[in-house]
């Protein structure tokens, strides 16, 4: 391709660009960006110039690297919101920026087309804050067209999430060095609103967001935190329904929430709704109020442990573990006791079985079983006295003070434990057969994973596919309680064996069964939630 020069009147020297790739384009691409956002703060700026290179730079490439479609597209955005007033105007200006990112993603894999929507879903999140500032009839219009747009966000990653690499991303896995310079362009018009990555990316952590200013980030990663950003925004917008019965409006938003995970099939995202859950409030506390934060937080406590999803269940041989998948075993494992904590504090003791049911019929106790005999070896293995999170946190903890490093992290989550060994008060509540369903009887556990491939050509019957995946599903859960084998060791010689639970039971009724090298004794019958967990 013949280089690309971009003359400037305030320039020292004219910019000149050649293919897209090396370190040469990446140190003009910043220089451009520097220059932009000098030009950007006079009232009157053209950009024309720019947009006319880099729309030929674009044309020019089959697979153009994120930062370039950003910077084009922050040309056109902040030149049309710039001219528009009406906050109306703001949310079609981010509904035209949607459907660019969307065109220019066309032959980009599914993580790549993913991540371009971080602006969409920024801009949005700065709109729903503006209006809360607002009143009467603009208020209401301005929110439907916030939460349509949100619904369509979430329904083209769904589509996205259906869409394979391909070998594409081998040449552009990774962000570019001036991808924190490129994050400037879309934080220009949020001046002093805070740091620029907390301005982007507002509804997740620090630590989360810390990782896209490191080097070489992966793409995947950027995609995640879209993905989680794009659904705790619309999840947000869906809890601050007036009129709506709560309870009611909780279960239906628990097979929202459970659908879509299923659909997105995303690890990365997954992991950050667990890394979200461990820490309160919630990053989007800034646009709920505390009620429904709380309401938010206990649909994702019903979304992440109730279900066994298939793409974070690992089914690979136990020395073919990586990092990534432990480090979910064990933030479910941590949330897992958290959340049976909260509810037990509030007095919810069907909702702390149905968790630990939950737990026990779940991947997580059998591959720390295996993960901890790889490490260690079965000679000083000594198992958990029963398949509750309490216990296996217990486990873990002793194997540490032993001297057996297993969990790089567990000394750190030693503070979240919250360990009631001292003044255990009995509760002997039973559950009557004739009880109120509890929460545990309307999910079911995904060893499919199957999303719903008609919903690339209609993204409105994304959410409605949602609701016929949640209750298809429904089906699997034998299938998928089946598949919880026996848990031992490989050689065969000793084995635990988990048995389900029967939430409606008189009483709870499961027992963990062990052999010589646990303690030899059986836990029948235990009365309440608080037994089964000591």
């Amino acid at each position: 391709m013949d280089p690309i020069i971009l003359e400037s009147p305030t320039a020292a020297k004219p910019l000149v660009f050649g293919p897209l790739t090396g370190p040469d384009f990446h140190s003009v691409l910043k220089e451009s960006i520097d220059r932009y956002l000098i030009e950007v703060k006079k009232e009157s700026c053209d950009f024309s110039a720019f947009r006319s290179i880099f729309f030929r730079l674009l044309q020019s490439s089959v697979d153009p690297p994120i930062e370039v479609i950003w910077f084009y597209s922050a040309l056109g955005y902040h030149e049309a919101i710039r001219s528009k007033r009406d906050v109306l105007d703001r949310v079609f200006a981010i509904r035209d920026l949607l459907q660019l990112l969307s065109a220019c993603s066309a032959s980009c894999n599914g993580p790549k087309s993913v991540a371009l929507l971080a602006p969409v879903v920024s801009e949005l999140y700065h709109c729903v804050r503006e209006e809360k500032k607002l009143s009467g009839k603009v208020a209401k219009k301005m929110r439907k067209e916030i939460e349509s747009l949100a619904d369509g966000v979430v329904s083209y990653i769904s589509i996205c999430s259906g869409r394979s690499s391909d070998g594409q991303e081998l040449c552009n896995s990774y962000l570019l060095p001036c991808f924190i310079d490129t994050v400037r362009v879309w934080t220009v018009q949020h001046i002093g609103e805070g740091d620029d990555l907390n301005v982007l990316f507002p509804l997740v952590s620090d630590e989360i967001r810390a990782c896209l200013g490191q080097e070489r980030c992966w793409i995947g990663h950027l995609a995640g935190i879209v993905v989680a950003e794009a659904f705790l925004l619309n999840l947000s917008l869906k809890v601050q329904v007036d009129g709506s019965p709560r309870p009611d409006l909780q279960k239906e938003l628990k097979v929202w929430a459970v659908s879509s995970i299923s659909v997105f099939q995303n690890s990365i995202f997954f992991d950050i709704l667990l890394r979200l859950l461990l820490n309160s409030p919630m990053p989007v506390i800034t646009i709920l109020s505390s009620m429904d934060e709380s309401l938010v937080r206990n649909i994702l406590y019903d979304a992440v442990i109730l279900v066994d999803y298939s793409f974070i269940n690992p089914e690979v041989e136990v020395e073919h573990f990586n990092g990534s998948t432990m480090n979910i075993i064990m933030r479910r494992l941590i949330v897992t006791h958290e959340a049976i904590q909260i509810v037990r504090d509030k007095g919810d003791h069907n909702k702390a079985v149905s968790y630990t049911n939950a737990f026990s019929t779940s991947c997580v106790p059998n591959t720390l079983i295996k993960w901890a005999t790889n490490q260690v070896g079965m000679e000083k293995l000594n198992r958990p006295s029963a398949p509750t999170p309490q216990c296996f946190l217990k486990w873990l903890l002793v194997l540490e003070e032993q001297g057996l490093k297993i969990f790089e992290n567990i000394t750190e989550l030693r503070s979240k434990l919250k360990f009631e060994e001292a003044n255990v008060v009995s509760d002997t509540t039973k559950f009557d057969s004739d009880s109120k369903k509890t929460d545990g009887d309307i999910f079911f556990f995904d060893n499919k994973g199957e999303a719903d491939k008609d919903a690339a050509e209609d993204m409105e019957t994304v959410d409605a596919a949602f609701f016929s995946a949640a209750h298809s599903m429904k089906s699997d859960t034998d299938k998928g309680r089946r598949k919880r084998k026996e848990m031992g060791y490989e050689d065969g010689k000793s084995q635990v064996k988990f048995v389900k639970c029967k939430i409606h039971d008189n009483s709870v009724k499961d027992y963990f069964k062990a052999d010589s090298l646990s303690s030899g004794s059986e836990v029948e019958n235990p009365h309440s939630s608080d037994e089964m967990e000591e």
